[in-house]
């Protein structure tokens, strides 16, 4: 999987596993977002099967959510006049 921030692009295989998974009959993601939102609610409906096999599927739905990405400070902006003494090394 490649990841830029909120934008994900799956390889081959993550898009058939993905889509096993889901079985929802949509394109792959291109968000975590996305990704994150399919896979819970393929969670939840493989969690109401009967059999070991749905509800392992249900786990692994859930074990494939991926975390958000951390706000990376260089794309912060800093308003002007705003106190940014708490970023400073006051060593």
């Amino acid at each position: 999987m490649l990841r830029h921030k909120d934008t994900i692009r799956l390889t081959a295989k993550e898009r058939d596993a993905f889509a096993a998974l889901s079985a929802d009959g949509k394109p792959a993601p291109t968000t975590v977002g996305d990704h994150n939102a399919r896979l819970q609610e393929a969670a939840r409906a493989w969690a109401e099967g009967d059999s070991p096999e749905e509800r392992l599927a249900a786990l692994l739905a859930q074990d494939m959510l991926l975390a958000p990405d951390p706000v990376d400070e260089s794309d912060e902006q800093v308003q002007p006049g705003a106190d940014t003494s708490a970023k400073q090394d006051h060593r």
